[in-house]
This record gives C-alpha cells, sequence and structure tokens, in this order.
C-alpha cells in the first residue's frame, strides 16, 4: 500500500472514531496504518487506550505486545499478555505467545 493509501486510511479511521469513540476495532486499525507511515508513538497510544477500554481484547493487546518487542521490551510484552490471559484465558494466540517470550524469542508477534 502506498502512503496515500494509509493517509486516507488514517482520515477515515479518524473520522469513524468521532462516531464511535470507543470503537477499539476501528483503533486497531488506526494503528496499522499509523505504524505503516512511521508514526509508531500515536499506534502505541491508539492501543494502549484500546486495552484500557477493553482489557480482554486479545488483538490490540497482540499487536501492542509485539510492538513492544519490537522496541526492546519484551518484559512489557510478557506483562501485558499475562493480564490479558488472566482476564480471558483462551484467547486465540495469546498463550503461544506467552510461550515464546518465556523461551526468550520468537519473531516478534503480530496482531493476530
Amino acid at each position: 500500500m502506498d502512503a496515500d493509501l494509509y493517509q486516507d486510511a488514517i482520515q477515515v479511521a479518524e473520522r469513524g472514531l468521532q462516531i464511535m469513540p470507543l470503537g477499539t476495532s476501528i483503533r486497531v486499525q488506526l494503528a496499522h496504518s499509523l505504524v505503516a507511515t512511521g508514526r509508531m508513538p500515536e499506534a502505541v497510544e491508539a492501543l494502549e487506550y484500546c486495552v484500557q477500554i477493553d482489557p480482554t481484547g486479545g488483538e490490540a493487546a497482540a499487536y501492542l505486545a509485539g510492538i513492544y518487542q519490537q522496541q526492546g521490551d519484551p518484559d512489557k510484552a510478557l506483562e501485558l499478555l499475562r493480564s490479558v490471559e488472566a482476564l480471558a484465558p483462551g484467547q486465540p494466540g495469546i498463550a503461544d505467545a506467552i510461550r515464546e517470550l518465556e523461551a526468550g524469542g520468537g519473531a516478534p508477534i503480530q496482531s493476530r
């Protein structure tokens, strides 16, 4: 996708959030576009807000944990994933991501 399309996606997501301010799915999509355009701090902020609104939200948490891991903070990623698993056990990919981090590696976690 080229930069203009990501910018368009950001604008659409921002309009969507005006209508549905608590829309975590919209914020996750916004975060993808923000990451793609190099706006990592804003992406982290959007995902942290999602996790604050819905601490059991596996998709946002997994994506945010992946960013934490890529930024060199696997402990923060692990803490986040463990909290999601404690609140809502059995979410797809969360237990596997925890095991990967506990084992000390693997590829960065991606949004699942």
